[in-house]
């Protein structure tokens, strides 16, 4: 918001929070957008496959479940519903506010007043996550496409950990940027998929890395062995001091550039209040990156590409048992 009007804005939002009619024609009608969009996701397997794949990860879990419901579960939903789920859920012990920017002693008042309104509640917490995965699991969901759709990764840990930016690393030098193995691999000498990227995702109990790609349908299994081979690798050679400096330069670099914005600046904090056990600043950050090895990234890949923490999510129409015979290291 601009400076001088953080006041309308914070009204505007003490509004919303205390004051909200939650009037049942309104929650209606949103049914049918909100449907809508879930229809959207559906319809397009670059944003599907991510929540297919934790569906094999996790199964009939909430973390497995999609944040935004069934149809059926969307339907259903009356005005008491949300009321109840905002009076638990809404309160002093789950709400952050975070502002960046040039902040007055005046606006740390209004801040407080606001802050003032909100009541105890019992807060419900994430309920703990039991993995027992012991091999490879796959989930493919049919759809008639022109091309498959997957995403092929391993269990890897909840966030606060260790080697949390190690993995982060490892993740830019499979498949973080276009001068990564899996992007020059797949794409560039094997013309394999015009869209590929690694990623990792971290969450309060658990954690993955994941390599997502839109491949020919008679070169799936090609696309899997070649993701496959980079993961192992990694875990017998040591990355070349040329690469994992770039990778540093690339992870550093959009870290720099994200926090010249005041909303990034904001969310980085928002975040750290949410997950971290303690404050970590962009600079800390940085430091950690830097101190990190070859030998390092080597390691982490052993610990992570294993058979027992193997899973692939497949869009599209394929031959599973051809699947299931090359899905392992």
């Amino acid at each position: 918001v601009v400076n001088n009007k953080l006041g309308k804005a914070l009204d505007i939002l003490s509004d919303m929070m205390f004051n909200s009619k939650f009037e049942e024609e309104e929650i209606e009608r949103e049914k049918g957008v909100i449907i809508e969009e879930l229809n959207m996701y559906r319809d397009n397997p670059r944003l599907y496959i991510e929540d297919v794949f934790e569906e094999c990860l996790y199964g009939d879990t909430p973390a497995g479940w999609d944040t935004i419901g069934t149809k059926k579960n969307i339907l259903k939903f009356k005005r008491k519903d949300f009321i109840k789920y905002f009076q638990a859920q809404y309160g002093t012990r789950s709400v952050y506010l975070v502002v960046a920017g040039a902040i007055k002693p005046s606006d740390k008042k209004m801040i407080h007043n606001l802050f003032s309104g909100f009541k105890s509640h019992k807060f419900q917490e994430q309920k703990p996550l039991l993995e027992k995965q012991k091999q490879p699991q796959l989930k493919i969901i049919p759809k008639k496409t022109d091309q498959l759709t997957l995403s092929l990764g391993v269990r890897t840990f909840s966030i606060n950990h260790p080697d949390e930016f190690k993995l982060k690393l490892l993740s830019v030098i499979l498949g973080g940027s276009m001068s990564s193995r899996l992007f020059i691999n797949l794409r560039e000498r094997q013309g394999l998929a015009y869209f590929v990227r690694t990623g990792v995702e971290f969450y309060k109990n658990s954690g993955y890395l994941a390599t997502q790609a839109g491949v020919p349908k008679d070169k799936i299994t090609l696309a899997i062995k070649i993701i496959l081979a980079e993961y192992k690798k990694l875990t017998k050679e040591l990355v070349s001091p040329q690469e994992l400096k770039r990778a540093k330069d690339i992870l550093q670099g959009r870290m720099v550039l994200q926090m010249e914005a005041s909303d990034n600046l904001a969310l980085w904090y928002a975040q750290q209040a949410i997950w971290r056990h303690k404050f970590l600043t962009p600079a800390d950050t940085i430091k950690k990156i830097k101190k990190i090895k070859a030998t390092d990234i080597r390691a982490l890949a052993k610990k992570i590409f294993i058979n027992k923490g193997l899973n692939l999510a497949i869009i599209g129409l394929t031959d599973k048992q051809t699947i299931k015979k090359i899905l392992k290291f």
